[in-house]
């Protein structure tokens, strides 16, 4: 559920920048099963109660030698709370209050929150729940930033919670924005991830990614391609990452967004198993890749074997002026996706 996911950003954070995966209700994925492995994982943090992630996939990662804590509460507003406090302690020097009902606002939060390690809480759009309200209570006098309009907040929340900021504005893309301006001095605007609005998967698995880096995410629409436009060049953007495959957001959506930005887009040539790079394709990859999560791309002297189907490339090192793709998994590969499955090298 991405209610208990999105809450789980900071403290990731915190967890030596530890990925968000996602999985089945009751079985754990394969494809995460094998991340872990591939990763070496030690230790899962289960964030949700038994009716989000069930003990089938604590018995699971127990068959693979790998241990599980769970934090979860009754309902997501009580698990944001606990993991709130998982984060701090219980003693937060500040908070970002959210709705627990859509995951916009959250999203946009969560670099934010990543970078000062504000816990994410979540509140339903018409009243405060209690743990909520005893949590609120126990951070008197520290900052306690409201995101959402009227659009999902009901305008009594705030007196309630009595937010010392609120961010009110007609529609998340703007709310969106505003929060990243706001806290420019916190984030690092050489890079922004681009989310789509409708594909919340895509966007939360790079929450993590954006907390890790302090890029700002922002939140793509039908209908603000040009504001997006007009923030990435008059911020210098230099880089722009897109969260989400062809089908979530167009190449005409990145072209557009890109405009006469700097910015790099990609490269739109297919490359096919055994291909000779070329130096300025290399480099593409070599810049894009720093600081990113997923060792989904290899720099190898030889092939190696990886046991699942995924857009992997491998390459080999500089020999004879030259480095050549390997390997490119699911047939023929391409450089724009790179951006899209990355790892640090």
């Amino acid at each position: 559920m991405f209610a208990d996911a999105i809450t789980a950003s900071p403290l990731a954070k915190k967890l030596n920048n530890a990925p968000i995966l996602l999985t089945e209700g009751n079985n754990l994925t394969t494809l995460t099963k094998e991340r872990l492995q591939i990763l070496g994982v030690k230790t899962v943090y289960i964030i949700g109660g038994t009716g989000v992630i069930s003990n089938n996939i604590v018995n699971t990662l127990s068959s693979i030698n790998i241990n599980s804590k769970r934090i979860g509460g009754v309902d997501r507003y009580e698990t944001s709370i606990k993991v709130a406090k998982e984060l701090t302690g219980g003693n937060a020097s500040g908070m970002f209050v959210v709705s627990g009902d859509t995951f916009e606002d959250a999203l946009s939060t969560a670099p934010i929150a990543s970078k000062l390690q504000y816990p994410i809480i979540l509140v339903a759009k018409n009243y405060v729940p209690a743990s909520v309200k005893n949590y609120a209570a126990s951070a008197k006098d520290k900052d306690l930033i409201l995101v959402g309009g009227a659009d999902v907040l009901d305008s009594n929340i705030s007196n309630e919670l009595k937010a010392t900021k609120v961010y009110s504005q007609s529609d998340k893309y703007s709310r969106n924005l505003a929060l990243i301006n706001d806290f420019k001095g916190n984030l690092d605007l050489n890079k922004v991830l681009v989310a789509s609005d409708s594909a919340f998967a895509d966007a939360l698995s790079g929450s993590a990614l954006a907390g890790k880096s302090s890029n700002p995410i922002i939140l793509l629409g039908n209908s603000n391609i040009d504001t997006i436009s007009n923030f990435i060049s008059k911020n210098d953007v230099k880089n722009v990452n897109v969260l989400g495959e062809r089908g979530v957001i167009s190449d005409n959506a990145v072209n557009s967004i890109i405009g006469t930005s700097t910015a790099p887009n990609s490269y739109l040539d297919s490359i096919a198993d055994n291909t000779d790079l070329t130096d300025a394709q290399v480099d593409y990859l070599l810049s894009q890749l720093q600081g990113d999560w997923y060792k989904q791309i290899y720099l190898e002297d030889k092939k190696v074997s990886i046991p699942y189907d995924s857009k992997i490339l491998h390459f080999n090192t500089k020999t004879s002026g030259k480095y050549q793709l390997i390997t490119a998994y699911k047939n023929d590969a391409q450089l724009e996706n790179i951006q899209k499955i990355q790892k640090n090298i």
